[in-house]
């Protein structure tokens, strides 16, 4: 159970049904509170439950000390994607989804469905079930899954049928408590969107706040993130502007609910972004500020009422109300604007969270007769959900392998077009400082490691990743290794860790570089050889520039894409060896085939063609 849940562990009870241990993720809100208010220990609640119901009850471990964790969350989240496949029809079906095609279009609801079913419910149900089964917690038996009660049997019968990496076994409810808790669970949603919707129409005009904005036709609409993603970059929200193609004012920007947030928590005022907006000749639109035009809310009064809370499903309702959300708070701008094109990344840099609903705002766009314009922003290393279920008119594509890895997951994009590696434009111009020419024993090797604490991207990882390039230093302490650490507290991290911190100190030609995420181009032009963890970006952009580079990778999945050259990724602290000692002896030339299909281009030149595209 991704929630442990109490009536699920009645019915076992009832039922005596054979099981010996009930895994859960996380305690419901109620139970946590209740552990916060009276200092209740987790482990003894869940020790109180094993008594009561006969079985243990545990929480499921993730992360750093489950055995091979990276490849066990990798995979399920592979898994999803043809689970949720199985789907389409019946989510196409659903009445809600259906109500939502009144406003977003067919297409793009159905899209957006399959992103939030997998990232909501599915994913978190298969990755408690692969941690279980994968990491020895599910070896005495088979695994129960218990889904929502409100999910209906036919979609349970879909998750089993597409079963492979994730196997198990639907607990199922019984008809009446699955169909009232259904009813319960639909009527929440309604009635929880209903008052949204009148708050959201009424709030506005008694606060008195601005009309609804009125603008010239933009070439480009985009959102804004930070402050330090606004500096003309590659990496930042104003790196379409040039000057000549496209100018300051034919962009506008917006700052949406949940970004404003964001930036208060950076400490980062209105009246700052303001001022830095003034300065740089842009114009700002806060979606807050924005009031609902009475067209707009009956529109959504209609959507709404398309779906009543006795048709089609609960997970159906959820998706209805998320989306109606959305809308309240994008469609006023989209409706009272002249724009061409609307750029909206899944992966945006900066502080920020990656973007489920890119799909809503496609549909918002389709509904404005606005061009909806996805970009790569990151290299795309497996099928999993997140990168999957893309929705736009245009995709901005870096080349044909990041793609192709996809299908079918990228049907719902309307046209593809392949203009080469956006972040590579800032790394050509200090090409001539590399040192590809250097003696092997003057060479300066560049290690990227990931990100500390993510899914993908444990400490475990990270410093087994770093033991192996520690290794390479210390047979060649004549070359030198720099760690280019993702973020600046990484170093410290990693310097004070029980596996690291006896051997740094032996290795004087290792150094640790603390600095921001994106400040590597100097150091990755003068790198002979990068090493990068399985798989981050950097890695790419130097096989992008010519330079050797490794991939390492204990994900045992992913590196679709890098398929057409087995070379780049190593699986091993042995394998890495072996690449090393090939590239130190016989510096191979760059496979200009196996590049062509991750940027034909390679010339700096991508952000132009981007530009061109809009």
């Amino acid at each position: 159970m991704p929630t442990l849940s109490m009536a699920a562990l009645t019915l076992l009870r009832a039922r005596r049904h054979p099981v010996t241990a009930v895994h859960y993720g996380i305690l419901p809100r109620y139970m946590r509170a209740i552990c916060r208010v009276l200092h209740v220990p987790e482990r003894w609640l869940a020790g109180g439950f094993g008594v009561v119901f006969g079985c243990s009850v545990l929480r499921i471990r993730h992360e750093n000390g489950v055995p091979n964790y990276p490849e066990i969350n990798l995979r399920a989240m592979e898994a999803v994607v043809p689970a949720v496949g199985h789907l389409e029809s019946l989510l196409a079906a659903d009445p809600a989804v259906e109500a939502m095609a009144f406003l977003f279009g067919r297409g793009s609801s159905v899209a957006y469905a399959l992103k939030k079913i997998s990232h909501a419910t599915v994913w978190p149900h298969f990755l408690q079930i692969a941690t279980c089964t994968r990491a020895g917690a599910g070896k005495a038996g088979p695994v129960l899954a218990v889904w929502p009660a409100s999910w209906p049997c036919e979609w349970q019968a879909a998750m089993q049928a597409a079963e492979g990496y994730v196997t198990f076994q639907s607990f199922c409810w019984p008809r009446w408590y699955a169909t009232l808790a259904g009813i319960v669970a639909r009527v929440g949603w309604w009635l929880a969107t209903a008052v949204r919707l009148l708050w959201a129409t009424a709030a506005p005009a008694a606060a008195g706040r601005s009309p609804v904005l009125t603008s010239p036709r933009y070439r480009l609409v985009t959102e804004f993130i930070e402050p330090e993603r606004l500096k003309g970059g590659p990496y930042d929200a104003d790196c379409w502007i040039d000057g000549d193609a496209i100018k300051p004012a034919d962009v506008l920007f917006f700052v949406g609910r949940r970004q404003e947030k964001t930036l208060a928590k950076l400490a980062v005022s209105r009246a700052q972004v303001e001022s830095l907006f003034r300065a740089r000749g842009y114009a700002l639109v806060w979606l807050a500020d924005l009031c609902v035009p009475a067209r707009l809310a009956r529109e959504a009064w209609r959507a709404l009422f398309r779906w009543l809370p006795f048709r089609g499903t609960a997970a159906g309702g959820e998706v209805l109300a998320t989306a109606l959300e959305r809308w309240l708070e994008l469609a006023p701008l989209a409706a009272n604007i002249r724009a061409d094109n609307l750029i909206y990344p899944q992966f945006p840099n900066g502080n920020t969270s990656w973007r489920i609903d890119a799909a809503l705002v496609a549909g918002i766009c389709w509904r404005f007769k606005i061009r909806s314009v996805g970009c790569q922003t990151r290299i795309v290393y497996a099928t999993h959900y997140e990168f999957a279920f893309e929705c736009c008119d245009l995709f901005l594509a870096w080349g044909s392998a990041w793609y192709e890895a996809l299908r079918p997951a990228m049907k719902f994009v309307r046209e593809i077009r392949e203009v080469g590696c956006l972040t590579l434009d800032a790394l050509q111009h200090s090409r001539l400082k590399s040192s590809g020419t250097a003696l092997p024993d003057e060479w300066l090797v560049l290690i990227f490691p990931g990100d500390i604490g993510g899914s993908h991207y444990t400490l475990d990882y990270n410093v087994s990743f770093l033991r192996a390039c520690l290794a390479l230093a210390k047979r060649h302490p004549r070359a030198k290794f720099i760690v280019k650490c993702k973020n600046v507290a990484d170093a410290g991290v990693f310097s004070s860790h029980p596996a690291l911190k006896d051997l740094l100190p032996g290795l004087p030609n290792v150094q640790l570089v603390a600095a921001a995420r994106h400040s590597y181009a100097e150091l990755l032009s003068a790198a002979a050889v990068v090493l990068a963890l399985g798989f981050t970006t950097p890695g790419t952009e130097a096989l992008l520039l010519g330079k050797p580079a490794v991939y390492y990778s204990e994900l045992g999945t992913g590196g679709d894409a890098f398929a057409a050259n087995p070379r780049w990724v190593v699986r091993s602290g042995d394998e890495l060896s072996a690449a090393f000692d090939e590239i130190w002896a016989r510096r191979p030339p760059p496979d200009s085939a196996a590049l062509d299909r991750l940027d034909r281009f390679r010339d700096a030149s991508a952000l132009a063609r981007a530009r061109t595209s809009l």
